[in-house]
């Protein structure tokens, strides 16, 4: 998209590795660090448990979230503190 100068939203890369019939640890810890050397696309936004595991295999700037309430994405507190950056969003893709 770059190269092609194509002038549309770039959306992130998303990894989901829930641990069902997952790889081993070291393997997981050589997929995250592949992952993190990415140019591209401009976002990575990866999903796993026992992140801590796994930083010091991380080679780019990164922004954590946990979230340790089972079956919710978001508790009240969490949506409280970042209700207006949720709700910019919001527009922005409701706008498209």
């Amino acid at each position: 998209m770059d190269i092609l100068k194509i002038d549309t939203a770039w959306f992130p890369f998303v990894v989901d590795s829930p641990r069902a019939n997952e790889a081993s640890l070291n393997s997981s810890k050589e997929i995250i660090g592949l992952v993190s050397e990415l140019n591209m696309p401009p976002q990575v936004i990866l999903s796993t448990i026992d992140y801590d595991d796994y930083k010091s295999d991380v080679k780019c700037q990164t922004y954590v979230t946990e979230y340790s309430d089972k079956y919710h994405l978001l508790n009240n507190k969490t949506y409280e503190v970042h209700h207006k950056d949720i709700e910019e969003m919001f527009s922005l893709l409701k706008n498209i």
